[in-house]
């Protein structure tokens, strides 16, 4: 395993628990990629988002590498549960929280917005469910190979001739159209290039709900802990430097390693560039060639006093009271205090601006105090170390595959084809694991029956 993000963590524990010996390759001296912890004041935090949707995928995987999740986190004092909905903040400083179930959705857009637009909404979001259906076995629970598995009407279910943009367009409703359009920005691309099927979020969100176990490292350690439990050899401070042409020799720092294969988890442009050689990687470099690099967000960490959110966001105009009537949507939904305070759980704002992308900001407790995430995207530049982003429909298949050339590399992590959600990390990794015991225990397949 050639990093040690969601994605190699995840395709680590199928394995070790499938009997087979697994290195973990790791540059940092902590694992976790974007979800490591990391020090404020002394105290260990993150800048992981503490809330997700889609659970199922991190539900398997502890299932399918020894105790349930559930069980995990009770051993640890630990609990996931449901999250609170997201507030959202738009320019002219109006401010709604959505509601996440679908009967919810419906009444509380309806009297805050009309009816009309709570039919629109609500049918969007319900045709997005026949998008996931179309997306399941293309990337996210099966692998996507080729263009022959996109045949006519694949590509019709999937909106393949529309962008997100064009999604929030025929939502034709400022604020609601901004929350489909500012989706694109954390799928890695500005939303005129983000195909239309990336919002089937709100579908998953309305669907699966949003949780929370308190924070990103809560669930990185319950996986490190699964790690040592199925004595995986985790090697932090050792850095790949190559990859045989085979796909069965990995070199180090530290000298090379023999392996019957290799998980690369890293971003592709060093897999393709850095680590495989020229008689390898040509066709995948000149894929890469059309796609642009991730929008890498700025992101922040500090304490929440004093109280940052009382003014408004560059690109917003000063927020209405969250708590007033006016501001808010749907009878279960108050925004709550105007700030946060440490005894709160965590909770997820976003910045909606009249021009450019969104600030997304976190809260969650920790040491008795509240910390501040933030993850604004003002201004986002494409940049090939953060990942690949997206450039159209036509070109999802230049994402890099999970079963790859040479024929012992397999690739997972936020830049695979089912993209760069966390749950959709994990599957990556799920899929690369299932590539691996095809080829080295065919008789023993790891996919569900």
């Amino acid at each position: 395993m050639i990093g040690a993000g969601l994605a190699g963590m995840a395709a680590a524990a199928r394995l070790a628990k499938a009997r087979h010996r697994v290195t973990l390759l790791e540059a940092r001296d902590r694992l976790g990629g974007a979800w490591a912890a990391r020090e404020l004041d002394e105290t260990v935090v993150d800048a992981a988002p503490p809330i997700f949707s889609f659970p199922a995928p991190w539900r398997d995987l502890f299932r399918k590498s020894g105790r349930a999740l559930e069980a995990e986190f009770a051993r640890s004092g630990d609990e996931l549960v449901d999250a609170e909905p997201t507030r959202h903040v738009f320019a002219d400083g109006s401010s709604f929280v959505l509601p996440i179930g679908r009967g919810d959705q419906d009444a509380a857009i309806s009297e805050r917005f009309g009816r009309p637009v709570a039919d629109r909404w609500r049918d969007l979001v319900d045709g997005l469910g026949d998008v996931w259906q179309a997306l399941r076995p293309l990337g996210i629970e099966a692998e996507l190979r080729s263009r022959e598995q996109l045949t006519r009407p694949v590509k019709k279910a999937l909106l393949h001739r529309q962008s997100v943009a064009d999604l929030a367009r025929r939502m034709d409703h400022p604020q609601l159209s901004a929350v489909i359009t500012d989706l694109a920005y954390a799928a890695g691309s500005v939303p005129e290039r983000t195909p239309a099927f990336c919002a089937v979020q709100l579908y998953l969100d309305r669907t699966f709900g949003r949780w929370t176990a308190g924070s990103g490292t809560t669930l990185i350690s319950s996986l490190q802990q699964r790690l040592a439990l199925r004595k995986v050899d985790v090697r932090t401070g050792t850095r790949a430097t190559g990859i045989g042409p085979d796909g069965r020799t990995v070199s180090t720092e530290d000298g090379p390693l023999t392996v019957d294969a290799v998980v690369a988890t890293c971003d592709p442009e060093q897999l393709y560039r850095d680590l495989l050689p020229d008689t390898v990687a040509g066709t995948e470099r000149r894929l890469l060639r059309r796609l642009p690099g991730a929008l890498r967000p700025t992101v922040t960490l500090d304490w929440a006093e004093p109280h940052p959110t009382d003014e408004a966001v560059p690109g917003t105009a000063t927020p209405a009271d969250p708590t007033s009537p006016d501001s808010t949507i749907g009878p279960e939904s108050p925004a709550g205090p105007a700030h946060p305070t440490a005894s709160d759980a965590p909770t997820e704002t976003v910045w909606h601006r009249s021009t450019g992308g969104p600030l997304i900001e976190y809260t969650r407790p920790a040491a008795g105090r509240t910390v501040l995430i933030r993850h604004d995207y003002a201004d986002a530049e494409p940049d090939r170390s953060a990942g690949v982003g997206w450039n159209g429909f036509r070109h999802w298949l230049d994402r890099p595959p999970a079963s790859s050339e040479p024929a012992g590399l397999f690739i997972a992590g936020p830049s695979s084809r089912g993209g760069p959600a966390p749950s959709m990390q994990v599957l990556s990794g799920a899929l690369a694991a299932y590539g691996c015991q095809h080829l080295i225990a065919p008789d023993r397949p790891l996919e569900p029956r």
